[in-house]
């Protein structure tokens, strides 16, 4: 039998529609007359979704430098292209994740799933009084001009791929030099609004136990709808000055949301952000005092990648187990 050639020897990548979509199946091997000799290996790419409010996109500072492109980074040199990473999210409102949450679950299919706990309940506003509603109105039309400034002076200063309105908008790089001269940043009227808060009260969003009710459902729902390790986030600092009492709430919360969230036994891991974050807010926060500078998003990568790495090793682990023994017993 003639020895196969060079020019026989073929390599190919088959996708195929009985396997995982993230499964890639290779097929090697020599093609002589009347043989041929293959060997088919199996290469998975897993996936960890980020999921998360306006900080787990990057607002204010860009997708580049937001926690999950950090992360990203950082592990890439250790799980090469064994893990793609993705990010997505709503905003922070418990009526929004619903279903987007759910949504993008469905469509990445996540081996780990690293959700951002919204911040959004617990960031009561000022019930401010209806003498200050004319002030305020003034105000808002001049800050919705130096908003709209903002953005298009962005969109001149932006790559060409990332100038449209949508996308400036969406990295919101513009953000910290528009609320830099918001009232509740000077010196002399920042506490206005904690004066107001003491006086005409605050709009509850959502008390301690609804949080913990629909925190719990979604947990739930998602153990029934995904294998994926479940990693927690837990809240990240707001300037009291802009959202009084946020320090004080998120402190008698946190305890309470690691009891329901941290179950590692249960693939369900809980990191506790506040307390880093808040102690430099000033370094870690941009001036609307909602969102997290670059140097916050850095810090939350730090915080996570020691959590999430044995995590990923956890998932290979599982799989190369589980491929074993589908191996063994065909």
């Amino acid at each position: 039998m003639p020895r196969a050639t060079p020019a026989g020897r073929y390599r190919r990548d088959v996708v195929q529609q009985d396997f995982d979509p993230r499964t890639r199946v290779v097929a090697e091997g020599d093609r002589g007359v009347g043989q041929a000799r293959i060997r088919v290996s199996y290469h998975m790419t897993r996936t960890v979704l980020f999921f998360g409010d306006s900080n787990t996109r990057g607002y204010g500072v860009g997708r580049e430098a937001r926690f999950a492109a950090q992360i990203e980074a950082m592990l890439a040199p250790i799980v090469g292209d064994r893990w793609r990473f993705v990010a997505s999210g709503a905003t922070s409102d418990f009526r929004a994740i619903r279903d987007r949450l759910h949504g993008a679950v469905a469509k990445h299919r996540p081996n780990v799933l690293v959700w951002q706990c919204p911040t959004g309940p617990a960031a009561y506003s000022v019930n401010y009084p209806a003498w200050l509603r004319p002030i305020r109105a003034v105000y808002n039309y001049g800050f919705k001009w130096r908003k709209e400034w903002g953005i298009r002076r962005e969109q001149r200063r932006a790559t060409p791929e990332r100038s449209s309105r949508r996308d400036v908008m969406y990295d919101g790089r513009y953000v910290d030099t528009v609320y830099r001269l918001r009232p509740a940043t000077w010196p002399i009227t920042r506490h206005a609004n904690g004066w107001l808060a003491a006086r005409y009260g605050l709009h509850v969003k959502a008390t301690l136990e609804r949080y913990l009710e629909l925190m719990a459902r979604h947990r739930d729902q998602l153990r029934r709808e995904t294998d994926a390790l479940l990693v927690f986030l837990g809240l990240v600092p707001h300037n009291d000055d802009l959202y009084p009492g946020f320090g004080a709430r998120v402190t008698a919360w946190t305890p309470e949301i690691r009891r329901l969230l941290h179950q590692p036994d249960e693939g369900s891991t809980y990191v506790d952000l506040y307390p880093s974050l808040a102690d430099h807010p000033r370094r870690h926060l941009l001036h609307d005092g909602a969102h997290l500078a670059v140097s916050g998003h850095r810090r939350i990568a730090e915080l996570v990648v020691p959590v999430l790495q044995p995590l990923l090793e956890q998932r290979e682990r599982a799989d190369r187990e589980r491929s074993s023994r589908a191996g063994a017993h065909p």
